[in-house]
């Protein structure tokens, strides 16, 4: 895994090589194990290496090819290499190194970009024809890897992360429709960022730029790519052959190989895959709590697969005094506000697991690959004949059903209160409501300073997504969605923020380009079944895993920030406030209320608070 950044065009002259190597410095975290900088005239390639496969000097970058006339900076990992090393060879293309840079850069240059629909596996390319001055950017299909660039009078600028791009070109404008969709869902998603003219490269897409002109084009389909499963058991069996080999190719590696353990479905099934696989035993991780039972219970699942599997199994401790000690290096290696509370356990465990691996097995990309959130359900349960008949006895029990966060009750009472808020309206907006992360407090009185709290960029991209399934079946439409806004710009840059701020590699084989297209072309009710999530994965892999977990319900990877916020960060918490109302990021009064409902247990506004908290830390830092 690397780091990758570069200038093309007649602003290129204009940067100092000083300059350069600031950039390149401030993504050192993604690569520290080698660096290079390639420059001409009109082109400046820069590359901070991971070494991964192929350890040795041969898989340097930038690349050039043989010829001279390519040059290639790259990040990510080409998992079927070796076969497209031999095809090309048989074609006559020799090469010099073991590894899939030099794989990648020979296919660009013998398919062009025809070539991404033959890689399978998560990267970030940008490739440069030296003689017609024309650089391809491109993105796996599903944006596992990220790619950011900004377009200029006299060229583009691209990076890995958008730190390097503004070292090489400032730019210190927020964009109000970023801030807008932000106070929303906690994120956002390509091709917003949150500073203006910075845009990211969608998942699936190439842009092509040459002599001050570009073309943005979308070079994967994924609802068009197969032939609709339509039954169960050719579904089933074509789904295990699948699951196998994405794992087993991730385990192609010169460097210790280990796994993200949760103890839950997903990552027990990528444990038990690769055990079958590994020679040696399975190194795998867990983060466990010594407090505060109920927000994770994990440890205890963990090792009972750990057991299983026998696994040599390693639990990182998270308390509150650690969170506190990393809280400022885990906020500042943001370049955009994050809101996803998950990011905090995810840098630790990756700063751990550093110590033991170079690559680790995740099993991210499953819940929204075969519908695992709860919220799938809420869309299920709406087709039920009962559904308006209880209608108002569920409405008074939402109302007598405590909302404080002490109460086991309090997450069912928020489900029911968004399932309600939908029973009147089209599964888009219900779907806007279940992303939606406040329900209640009033955060256009929160930034009303800078812009308004607007629904309607992300309703209108939800539609044109539904738009996308051809089919009428609501929950296909639905994942689709989530795989484009909740997996592009949530799941997946919280695994890579925090894996790479740590050298670390993760992999996530339900990712895999193949089992997304096969589970997309089956039917909703494969994925969601007689109110079953995951319905079809876990029938696939009742083998591998004890009932104890398969009919566990979904954790998440939350912690206790709520009760924090209470105490041992209510200080830290109202200095940030402070410090970013004095510099006109917010407006404190409203503030005020939100916090004080929660201190008294009147509502658990935890995850509104730490919108607002990661909010602050971010204006704070940058004006």
């Amino acid at each position: 895994m690397c780091g990758i950044l570069g200038i093309v065009g007649s602003i290129a002259n204009s940067i100092e090589d000083n300059h350069i190597l600031n950039a390149l410095d401030s993504i050192r975290h993604r690569g520290p194990d080698d660096s290079g900088i390639w420059r001409d005239k009109d082109a400046i390639f820069g590359h901070t290496r991971l070494s991964i496969i192929d350890l040795s000097e041969m898989a340097h970058q930038p690349m050039l090819s043989e010829n001279k006339g390519h040059i290639l900076v790259y990040n990510g990992e080409v998992y079927n290499f070796l076969e497209l090393r031999e095809e090309l060879s048989k074609k006559g293309i020799h090469f010099k190194s073991s590894g899939d840079t030099e794989v990648v850069l020979a296919a660009l240059i013998h398919w062009g970009e025809k070539a991404l629909n033959k890689f399978n596996g998560m990267f970030a390319i940008a490739w440069y024809d030296c003689q017609t001055k024309e650089l391809v950017l491109a993105r796996d299909r599903f944006g596992v890897k990220p790619l950011f660039y900004e377009e200029t009078k006299g060229g583009v600028v691209f990076s890995s992360e958008i730190k390097a791009i503004k070292k090489l070109y400032s730019n210190q404008t927020i964009d109000l429709d970023s801030v807008s969709v932000y106070f929303t869902i906690g994120y956002n998603y390509a091709p917003r960022t949150i500073w203006k003219n910075i845009c990211k490269l969608p998942g699936g897409y190439f842009l092509k730029w040459k002599n001050g002109k570009s073309e943005l084009r979308k070079w994967y389909e994924p609802n068009q790519m197969v032939e609709k499963i339509k039954d169960w058991k050719t579904g089933k069996l074509l789904l295990r052959r699948e699951l196998e080999d994405a794992v087993k190719i991730r385990l192609l590696s010169d460097v210790p190989v280990g796994a993200f353990l949760s103890g839950g479905i997903d990552s027990s099934i990528v444990v038990g895959l690769m055990s079958q696989f590994s020679k040696r035993s399975v190194k795998t991780f867990t983060v466990a709590y010594n407090d505060f039972v109920n927000y994770n219970d994990d440890s205890k699942y963990a090792r009972l697969i750990s057991r299983r599997f026998k696994t040599d199994h390693t639990e990182i401790m998270v308390t509150p005094e650690k969170v506190k000690s990393f809280l400022p290096n885990i906020l500042d290696s943001l370049d955009e506000p994050f809101a996803d509370a998950a990011y905090i356990p995810t840098y630790i465990m990756c700063k751990e697991v550093k110590k033991y691996v170079t690559v680790a097995l995740s099993g991210d990309g499953a819940d929204e690959v075969f519908a695992g959130y709860s919220k799938y359900l809420g869309e299920y349960y709406m087709k039920k004949w009962w559904v308006k008949i209880a209608h108002p006895f569920l409405k008074n029990l939402s109302n007598i059903l405590p909302a404080s966060y002490r109460n086991p009750f309090t997450q069912y009472n928020r489900r029911i209160k968004r399932f309600l808020s939908g029973i009147e309206t089209n599964p888009v907006f219900r779907h806007l409501k279940w992303m939606s992360l406040s329900t209640g407090a009033n955060l256009n009185d929160v930034i009303n300073n800078i812009t308004q709290v607007s629904t309607n960029i992300i309703r209108s991209d939800i539609e044109k997504l539904f738009q996308e399934v051809q089919e009428d079946d609501i929950l296909n439409k639905i994942l689709h969605t989530d795989q484009s806004i909740l997996l592009e710009g949530d799941m997946l840059p919280k695994i890579d923020f925090a894996s790479m701020q740590n050298s670390l590699e993760v992999r996530s084989p339900f990712l895999d380009f193949r089992i997304i297209e096969l589970v997309n072309s089956m039917p909703g009710n494969f994925k969601l079944r007689n109110g079953k999530k995951k319905a079809i994965l876990l029938e696939v892999c009742s083998d591998l895993l004890p009932k104890k977990i398969l009919i566990r319900r979904k954790q998440g990877f939350n912690i206790p920030i709520g009760e924090w916020f209470r105490n041992e960060y209510k200080d830290m918490f109202w200095d940030i406030i402070t410090t970013a109302h004095n510099k006109g990021g917010l407006n404190i009064k409203p503030i005020d209320i939100i916090y004080k409902e929660h201190l008294t247990e009147k509502f658990d506004n935890s995850r509104v608070l730490w919108l607002i908290f990661v909010w602050s830390w971010w204006w704070s830092k940058h004006f």
